[in-house]
């Protein structure tokens, strides 16, 4: 009986440390680098205007593969992203983008934090940080790239973690 908790105790401590329990690297990180490394992905055409027509993406758990028409001399368009819950949300991209945040009125909503890395994986190059109330919001994503990979996480997930 002893030497089962031990080994149950030890996978366990295997598996805290896999899903990256650490002071170091916040967890919505290391579940966002998880999506951007093996999906699942989804394919997605951004929208040329800001209006109900663009595509939505949304914190589940998925990579949206976004691809940007040409816009202005480089790519860009819109996506949308309903809150569900208010509280911080944090946008992951795989790609130097420019990404502008407005609510459903129009206003911008500026990021409380932003960072061009995750110490969680490579993948992240763009990172922001935004307070979002219950509602609609739309994101302006302008890039030389012609696609980005974008995910989108509660900066604090279900339960308080």
């Amino acid at each position: 009986m002893k030497l089962t908790t031990m080994i149950l105790g030890g996978a366990s401590a295997v598996l805290v440390a896999a899903c990256g329990g650490g002071d170091d690297v916040p967890a919505v990180d290391v579940e966002a680098c998880q999506h951007l490394q093996g999906g699942p992905f989804q394919a997605l055409t951004a929208g040329a205007v800001r209006d109900s027509s663009a595509p939505g993406i949304d914190d589940d758990h998925v990579a949206y593969q976004v691809t940007l028409p040409a816009r202005g001399g480089g790519q860009g368009g819109f996506v949308f992203f309903g809150a569900a819950v208010a509280g911080d949300y944090v946008l992951f991209l795989d790609g130097d983008v420019d990404v502008e945040v407005t609510d459903s009125a129009g206003a911008t909503v500026a990021p409380s934090a932003t960072a061009t890395s995750s110490a969680a994986c490579g993948e992240v190059r763009r990172r922001l940080t935004v307070p979002m109330e219950l509602g609609t919001y739309f994101l302006d994503l302008s890039s030389a790239a012609t696609e980005v990979t974008a995910v989108i996480e509660p900066a604090t997930p279900p339960g308080g973690e």
